[in-house]
């Protein structure tokens, strides 16, 4: 009874292992986020705009989505920000769940109710150079958007370089 007992325990512990590592995958990369976004202003015109609002030191856009229905900019709005921690992909991912679970619900009675009182303000990826450092092939932490630092604070910016465990320089660009 224990071995059969400690069995299905490790085949369970074992599985909810590869559901979390194969969850881990699922994050969509910026190009990906701007596509969805482009096909949900297509799909919902009426109810989503989509405008850059500011170029990173990157070069990355941040976009801003504004959802709502009537003259939204006359009505009392909500901001819904994913991202700000580039190293936090979960909530680019939330950001953008809310608004295609907002719009794909649009026509129900409560939400039709709600957009007409409210226009919600999204900012899917606040961090888009911090968070695509996960999708490259050397991968780091990263928390802010690309610009330059002073690391050691000798006043002189971006001159020391990364290294491993060996004392290699590492170039992350």
């Amino acid at each position: 009874m224990k071995i059969s007992l400690r069995f299905a325990v490790l085949t369970f512990a074992g599985c909810m292992l590869l559901c979390a590592a194969g969850a881990q995958s699922q994050y969509n990369d910026h190009k990906t986020i701007m596509q969805k976004i482009n096909a949900l202003t297509k799909e919902y015109p009426a109810l989503c705009t989509a405008k850059p609002l500011v170029k990173t030191a990157g070069g990355t856009e941040i976009m801003a989505l504004t959802i709502g229905r009537g003259e939204r900019d006359n009505k009392p709005g909500i901001a819904v920000l994913g991202g700000i921690e580039g190293s936090y992909l979960l909530g680019r991912e939330l950001a953008f769940g809310f608004v295609a679970s907002l719009l794909k619900d649009s026509e129900s009675a409560e939400i039709k109710s709600l957009l007409d009182k409210v226009t919600f303000y999204v900012f899917p990826d606040v961090s888009p150079d911090a968070a695509e450092q996960f999708f490259r092939q050397l991968k780091y932490e990263r928390n802010i958007n690309a610009g330059t630092t002073d690391d050691d604070r000798d006043f002189v910016n971006d001159e020391d370089p990364f290294e491993d465990l060996n004392n290699e320089v590492l170039s992350l660009l």
